[in-house]
């Protein structure tokens, strides 16, 4: 026991001692923490800059760009004579959006006929672009059905009118993100990702040369020190990423810590031995950052955060589950933002068992064959000394 203490202390101390693995699971999980979820802190997009072109310069059109303006998702920055002067607004990003009112607009409306809008948005922006065409759809749809309203009843038909205004009423409630804001749908699942990346670099990092670095009279004890002290590091970030974070921020969480690390253990046992498999296969430990860096943003696509999983094909989904992150993230958004108990997240809590039950054994059977290959009389004698040429 006394062994095994000494080794996990050695393993703990090797974090904070190696330079490069302190940067990524200690400075890196800091600064990820504090300045990640700082661009998503407005939760909404609000007052996004517009220009119009009002070329019926009418009560009626004013009307309409006054609904427009009221909503706290736009903000008219100004009205321009044509749509050169307004396309030149959105070339430079003094505005995300052009609203267009021709000519004869209110006669039309006046006359009865169709009097059609023009709506340009920036769709390179989606939230951007979202927010800008909602906010004028709603405004010429409200008032649409208002002048609509207004015309049966001048023709007598005032019940057929106070129908058509509103035939009938929607009462939208978002569950489990009452602001309905992207930090409480982004940072939830993101966060999950970030403990994984690092925790992958970390590993690999601290073990590069894999097995090899387990040789001696009792490999698996440091292994076993090795996996403990790397595991109770990141139950600590677990913690302050999936409880104190979300309290900071505002985000809402209400799930239990039972089962939360009923889940996160297997995650994080999971991780470790995936990282273990990378540092034997890395011949140079910087490989590790570059690696991981180039599949960083495939993983979060494949997580179903970005894009729907069931909108990926079957063969992408099942390669997926090879990682952690895969069952990982649905699995911590359930418990935490939805109250999901242990019993509603088997099939993750099983995938990741199964997961780090394939990994341990492949790091097992990788320092079995590294040992007996250690054990073989090398061809180069001893008192050689081997240096690169050039």
């Amino acid at each position: 026991m006394k062994t095994w203490l000494t080794a996990f202390a050695d393993a703990f101390s090797s974090i904070f001692k190696d330079p490069a693995a302190f940067s990524v699971m200690v400075i890196g999980i800091i600064l990820y923490g504090v300045l990640y979820p700082q661009p998503y802190l407005g939760e909404v997009v609000r007052e996004v800059p517009i220009v119009v072109v009002d070329q019926d310069n009418s009560v009626t059109s004013r009307e309409l760009l006054r609904r427009i303006d009221s909503y706290d998702t736009v903000m008219i920055a100004g009205s321009v004579p044509d749509m050169v002067a307004a396309t030149r607004a959105l070339q430079d990003r003094q505005a995300f959006a052009i609203a267009v009112i021709p000519e004869f607009f209110e006669r039309d409306l006046l006359a009865g006929r169709t009097a059609p809008i023009a709506a340009y948005g920036d769709a390179s922006y989606f939230l951007l672009y979202n927010s800008t065409m909602t906010a004028i759809t709603s405004a010429a749809r409200q008032m649409g059905a208002e002048i609509s309203a207004g015309r049966l009843i001048a023709q007598g038909n005032g019940a057929m009118a106070a129908a058509s205004v509103q035939p009938m009423t929607i009462s939208a409630v978002p569950l489990f993100n009452p602001q309905g804001g992207y930090a409480s749908y982004v940072v939830p699942a993101s966060v999950v990702l970030i403990l994984q990346q690092t925790l992958l670099i970390g590993v690999a990092l601290l073990n590069t040369g894999g097995a090899a670095s387990n040789r001696g009279p009792r490999p698996f004890i440091t292994l076993s020190a090795r996996i403990a002290a790397y595991s109770v590091l990141y139950s600590v970030w677990m913690l302050a990423y999936l409880v104190l974070l979300p309290l900071i921020l505002g985000v809402p969480r209400i799930g239990g810590l039972l089962d939360l690390f009923a889940l996160g253990i297997p995650f994080i046992l999971s991780t470790i031995f995936l990282g273990l498999l990378l540092s034997m296969a890395l011949p140079v430990r910087e490989w590790a950052i570059l690696a991981m860096m180039a599949i960083g943003m495939p993983l979060f696509f494949l997580s179903g955060v970005a894009w729907p999983m069931e909108m990926l094909p079957e063969w992408v989904q099942t390669i997926a589950l090879a990682a952690p992150s895969t069952s990982a993230i649905p699995g911590m958004v359930r418990i935490n933002q939805m109250g999901a108990t242990v019993q509603e997240v088997i099939p993750q809590i099983g995938m990741l068992w199964l997961l780090t039950a394939a990994y341990g054994a492949a790091v097992l059977v990788a320092m079995g064959f590294t040992a007996n290959r250690a054990g073989t009389p090398s061809p180069i004698p001893s008192s050689t000394t081997v240096t690169n040429q050039p």
